[in-house]
């Protein structure tokens, strides 16, 4: 884990605070995106005809502030979430009550192919304007920043503020037009930024345009980027193998548990059958035997049920007699459906 990673980690032992005021997001100052064309084209998300919307820009009214917003959500442990948007552009109403993560992406976060940090569906194709989510057919890893100032530091600048949402691999400032191009270490941090820094200002008033950048035609570049992506996809290949390990390994040590615990159950079992085989059933054993029986009385018998478990306790205190030397006191016991139970009485006791 790196140091980037485990000062996210650190920030998820508070609660993520509440960016924006729910009431301004919901009463009548509620500013509502105004359409930027005729048509609206639902595969590139965009509006086309009419004028662009996008020559005269307005500064963005948040911005998140990592050390300060970052912060633990009802998402934050929840594996199948992704990062808050509205988190990346300082304007998440929820705070800790949220269901996506309040932190910045990290190189552990496992993603699908076809979507980005935020969750949603990456296209086939870039968008003409390179704006935005991106195309999953590319590695969006670089940005491009226009309008910028043309004096002063302002490479130092742009990697100051751009800094703050990832590791930058490298920056390239084109002082004359004005324009820098940022490499992030991976998509996931320039997917963050490009939402975080959107129509947001430097250290000027100036309101700056941040886009995908297009691929780069140096052939340095070219092989660098070859290599990047061959890097990329082994960190990905290792994880997913570290991950399948972990869980194949948890899944043999609960198999093992199991058979351990049937185990035991299954000679605790056959220690206490051995036992009464060999010694025979205690008192206490045959007591409780004897209460748990239960006496089956016949439906079609003409005596009450009072009667016949009368007649059956009268069978078990006689049976439970010795028998005499001679054998005449000898009494025998027969109880079937539907017949009176004998209990030491014969035909000549009934003809009486």
């Amino acid at each position: 884990m790196t140091d980037f990673d485990k000062k996210q980690d650190a920030y998820m032992e508070r609660p993520a605070r509440i960016q924006v005021d729910p009431e301004t997001l919901s009463g009548p100052n509620q500013s509502k995106a105004q359409p930027q064309g005729t048509t609206y084209n639902i595969w590139y998300h965009k509006w086309a005809g009419g004028d662009r919307g996008d020559k005269i820009k307005e500064r963005a009214e948040t911005r998140v502030d990592i050390d300060l917003d970052s912060g633990k959500t009802r998402g934050t442990d929840d594996k199948n979430s992704y990062i808050c948007v509205f988190f990346a552009r300082g304007a998440c109403p929820h705070g800790y009550q949220c269901r996506f993560r309040h932190r910045l992406p990290k190189l552990s976060d496992r993603l699908p192919f076809t979507k980005d940090i935020f969750g949603r569906d990456l296209f086939g194709q870039t968008r003409d304007d390179m704006g935005g989510v991106g195309s999953f057919m590319k590695d969006h890893s670089t940005l491009y920043v226009g309008k910028l100032p043309t004096e002063g530091r302002t490479a130092g600048v742009v990697r100051r503020h751009f800094g703050e949402f990832g590791p930058i691999e490298r920056l390239n400032f084109l002082e004359d037009r004005g324009v820098a191009f940022v490499r992030y270490a991976h998509r996931y941090f320039a997917e963050f930024a490009k939402e975080a820094m959107s129509n947001q200002a430097l250290d000027e008033q100036e309101i700056i345009n941040v886009r995908w950048a297009t691929e780069d035609p140096n052939p340095r570049a070219r092989a660098d980027l070859q290599r990047r992506q061959e890097e990329m996809a082994r960190q990905a290949i290792e994880l997913a193998l570290d991950e399948a390990a972990k869980e194949r390994k948890e899944s043999e040590e609960e198999v093992e548990n199991r058979k351990r615990a049937l185990l035991e159950a299954n000679d605790a079992g056959q220690d206490e059958g051995e036992r009464k085989r060999i010694k025979g059933p205690t008192v206490e054993d045959a007591a409780k035997e004897g209460d748990e029986q239960e006496v089956s009385v016949p439906t079609d018998s003409i005596f009450s049920t009072e009667t016949l478990q009368s007649l059956h306790s009268m069978a078990s205190s006689l049976r439970a007699k010795p028998a005499s030397a001679s054998g005449s006191g000898r009494t025998e016991v027969k109880s079937t459906p539907g017949t009176l139970v004998s209990a030491g009485y014969d035909d000549s006791d009934d003809e009486a």
